[in-house]
Parts: structure tokens; C-alpha cells; sequence
């Protein structure tokens, strides 16, 4: 065969992979992405290293290096290569010290085209987050790893052109971040950790109010900054109006930097007695990081009638209950049957209770020894999350979560179950000294279980998200030994 001819074969076979990126950008309007065919041709006198190190990248961008804490930063890597290439990502960073929100859905979209130092880059998204600093210090980024194997054509004087793969492993640069204490001076006496610039109403239901009814009163809280760890605004309920703890919802643009939206707390009561309620003001204590300012947000009161009589929609119930009994649905001899049981319940008890009271001397309790109870690290209390999360089970996933989390917050405060609730907890580590924003990320991570458990339609949050979140929180409770 022709040796002219038989170059260039080789040629052609060896170039048609390098072209293909290059077509398939031109064909979606890229024109002005890099010219990958001829970067990734080592010419005679051309090192396959040295072209690695100029054109390919491993890049991590940062908004901010200094904050405080509660502030939000972005945080990006990317990959950003002009030669062709075949890449895996070996180590996404995770963020210890920090609340993590996600930026994107995925990261297995297409390539976009960047110019770097005046130079166009292919670049792929690593991970694009905002963190939220938990406590004060000094906090060391993370690094991402991706390993890549470059495809090389090399041109050879005298010889037809081969064709070469290098493997290399990227590591991104080290990035330290200064986390400042929030300022002491001029701090509220009822703050709770809230940063950033918020504004709060009230709203109450959009139809008439009787006597005896379930009411619905929102609180909603709408900004930019640290949404996802705001606690309820400060609200003082008047007299005869009793609430539980709120359900809560967000509502966040994740792809907005600084994170922007709202965050509603919702109370249930029964209406009192009728005539006018006034719920005064709902106050929000908050940080405003541009200014170094504590500021407060308030909403207007809230007035609220409560009708006398039965609303349609109750009187409708009554009427149907009352309609099942009347046509048969329960017979009428079962009250009366239930009576009578009733009754001799009652006499049996009162004749058990006079008969067995016996005078008991007191007994001498000593106080037990408190046991030294051996935590397992946070690795290992969410080893069964992480294999739900592997395995798809994520009804398991966010239980697990749910446990271990309850779990500490028991340990730390040395509560019985009998007293575990969101409101103890938070009490008793505000009282320990913990920084208010653990507190509250411990807060928002229970009600997002509690929302994925309980609420089939809700929104579930990303998984590696969340096992980032709790074993941050699990650390920082850990109690010490």
C-alpha cells in the first residue's frame, strides 16, 4: 500500500474523535469555544505535561473569604478544560462548619464555554453551593478531585501520527475562610441568630371566624439570607389564645444568591369567645451584615372576629352525624348499653380504690450513679442513612436522620423522653451556650424530616445535603466527655 496513503488513514481515523466535540459545539452555536482538535495535538518539541498544566484546570471561586457568622458565601468548583478529554470526579467537597444549600439540580449537564485569562474553557460544574457558617473560625474549604485521561494525537517527523493517553489527578487549591463573631454591642435581648435583610406580616383566614373553630393564623417571613435557619418571630399571643408549635414551610429561590424567598410558621387555635382578637405585632430580631447592624422587623396587628353560632360547614357535619344516628347507622340502644357499662365501670373502681389503700412506709432511694455513656461517632450513627440513601429507601433515610438527631439532642440536654420536644431542647441549649445557629439548624433538620415523613406531596431536600447538615449538627452537640 501507498505510504502517503496509509498516513493518512491514520490520520483521519485519529483525528475523527478529537472533531467531535468541536462539531457537536459548532452545531449548537458554539463557534467560540476552544479549538479542541489542535490543542490536543502534540507537535515535535511539545510537552504532553506542560500542555495538561496550561489547559487544564481545576478551579474553586468564593464570594467572600471573610463573614460572618450566619452570612451567606457561594462557593464554586470547576473543571475547565480546552483539550479532549475523559473525566471523573474522585471528591466532592463536603463542609464541615457549615449549613450547605445546593445551586443546581444536577451536575451532569452539558458543558458551558467561559474565557479565562482571556482563553476559551469548556467547564463543568463540580458543585455550586451556598454555605451558611455556623460558628466563628477559621474554616479550610474542602477540596474537590477529579481524575482526567487526556487523549493526545501526536504528530511524528518522518512517521505517521500516533495517538496517546495521559492520566492526570486535579486537586483544587486549599481556601481558608475567616468566620467572624456576630458583634456583642447592640445585640437584642431576644435574638435568635437570624442574618441578612427580612421583612414580617401576619395573616389570618380569608373566611368568617365562629366560636369554637380551628383558626389559622400565619406568620411569614420574606428576605434574602439565612431562610432555611430562621426560627418563629417573636409573638405575644394574647390571652385565651393557645398555640403549639407552628408547621412550617419554605418557599426559596435556591438559585438566587444571597438565598431570597420566605419562610411561613403557621399556628392553629380554637376561636375563644366571640367578638374581636387583636394578636399583636410579630417582631423579627436580624442581623444586616452590610451595615454590621442589628435591625428589627415588625408586622402590622392583626384583628381578627369570631362570630357566634356554627359556620355552614360545621352546622353541615352536625347535620350528617346527627342524620347516621337518626336513620339507624348507630342504634340508639348502644348509648344507652354504653351508659349502663359506664356506670359499673365507675362503682368497680371506687369500691377498688377504697378497699386498696394501704398506709406504706417510705422507701429510701439512693441516687443512682450516673453511667458514662460511650457516643459512637457521627460516621457511625448515620452509617444505616447512608446505606437507605444508597439503597433508594428514603422513608428509612429520613428516619435515621430523625433518630440520631433526637438522639443527641437527648444526650446533650439529659432530658427523659417523656420531656423531648422542640421546644425543651431548644431552651436547654440556649441555657448550655450553644451558638443559637446550631440550635436552629438542629431546629430546621427535624422539621425537614418531619415534613418527608408526614407530608406525602412535600418536596423532599437533596440527601447528600442533609447527611451533611447532620453530621455537622451531630458534632457540634456532642456532648463533652
Amino acid at each position: 500500500m501507498n505510504i502517503r496513503l496509509l498516513y493518512s488513514l491514520i490520520l483521519i481515523c485519529c483525528t475523527v474523535q478529537l472533531r467531535a466535540q468541536t462539531v457537536i459545539a459548532q452545531r449548537m452555536g458554539e463557534e467560540d469555544g476552544p479549538d479542541v482538535e489542535t490543542l490536543s495535538t502534540i507537535k515535535p518539541g511539545e510537552i504532553a505535561e506542560l500542555k495538561i498544566k496550561q489547559n487544564l484546570l481545576l478551579r474553586v471561586e468564593v464570594s467572600k473569604t471573610s463573614c460572618f457568622v450566619g452570612e451567606p458565601l457561594k462557593v464554586v468548583y470547576k473543571l475547565c478544560s480546552r483539550l479532549n478529554t475523559s473525566s471523573q470526579v474522585m471528591k466532592r467537597p463536603s463542609f464541615t462548619g457549615f449549613s450547605v444549600m445546593e445551586m443546581v439540580d444536577n451536575y451532569d449537564s452539558k458543558p458551558e464555554i467561559e474565557k479565562i485569562n482571556g482563553a476559551p474553557y469548556y467547564v463543568n460544574l463540580i458543585r455550586k453551593v451556598q454555605l451558611f457558617p455556623l460558628q466563628e473560625g477559621d474554616f479550610v474549604l474542602d477540596p474537590a478531585e477529579v481524575e482526567s485521561i487526556v487523549h493526545f494525537l501526536r504528530v511524528n517527523i518522518g512517521a505517521p501520527p500516533s495517538v496517546f493517553d495521559q492520566k492526570t489527578t486535579l486537586r483544587s487549591e486549599p481556601v481558608t475562610v475567616h468566620v467572624k463573631p456576630l458583634p456583642a454591642k447592640g445585640q437584642p435581648v431576644h435574638y435568635t441568630g437570624a442574618v441578612g435583610n427580612y421583612k414580617v406580616s401576619l395573616k389570618g383566614p380569608d373566611t368568617a371566624i365562629h366560636q369554637g373553630e380551628l383558626v389559622k393564623v400565619k406568620v411569614v417571613v420574606e428576605g434574602t439570607g439565612n431562610i432555611s435557619l430562621l426560627t418563629p418571630p417573636e409573638v405575644k399571643w394574647p390571652e385565651g389564645v393557645d398555640t403549639a408549635d407552628p408547621a412550617v414551610k419554605e418557599l426559596v429561590d435556591k438559585y438566587n444568591f444571597p438565598l431570597a424567598g420566605a419562610k411561613v410558621f403557621e399556628y392553629s387555635f380554637a376561636a375563644p369567645d366571640t367578638g374581636f382578637i387583636t394578636i399583636p405585632k410579630a417582631i423579627l430580631s436580624y442581623f444586616d451584615p452590610q451595615k454590621q447592624l442589628y435591625k428589627e422587623a415588625e408586622s402590622q396587628p392583626l384583628v381578627l372576629q369570631v362570630k357566634a353560632g356554627e359556620s355552614e360547614e360545621t352546622r353541615n357535619l352536625r347535620s350528617a352525624a346527627m342524620q347516621r344516628v337518626g336513620n339507624g347507622s348507630i342504634p340508639i340502644h348502644y348509648f344507652w348499653f354504653g351508659g349502663v357499662v359506664l356506670i359499673i365501670l365507675g362503682w368497680l373502681v371506687f369500691q377498688f380504690t377504697r378497699g386498696g389503700k394501704k398506709k406504706q412506709e417510705p422507701i429510701a432511694v439512693k441516687e443512682p450513679v450516673k453511667p458514662v455513656v460511650e457516643i459512637p461517632s457521627s460516621e457511625d450513627q448515620l452509617t444505616k442513612a447512608r446505606e437507605a440513601m444508597r439503597t433508594g429507601n428514603m422513608k428509612l433515610f429520613y428516619h435515621e436522620i430523625q433518630q440520631s438527631l433526637w438522639n443527641m439532642a437527648a444526650l446533650r440536654c439529659e432530658m427523659p423522653p417523656t420531656q423531648l420536644n422542640k421546644q425543651n431542647v431548644s431552651a436547654r441549649l440556649t441555657e448550655q451556650g450553644v451558638q443559637p445557629a446550631l440550635v436552629q439548624q438542629l431546629l430546621s433538620l427535624l422539621n425537614t424530616c418531619e415534613w418527608a415523613l408526614y407530608v406525602p406531596d412535600h418536596e423532599q431536600s437533596d440527601p447528600r445535603m442533609l447527611l451533611d447538615d447532620t453530621r455537622t449538627v451531630l458534632d457540634g452537640l456532642r456532648p463533652l466527655q
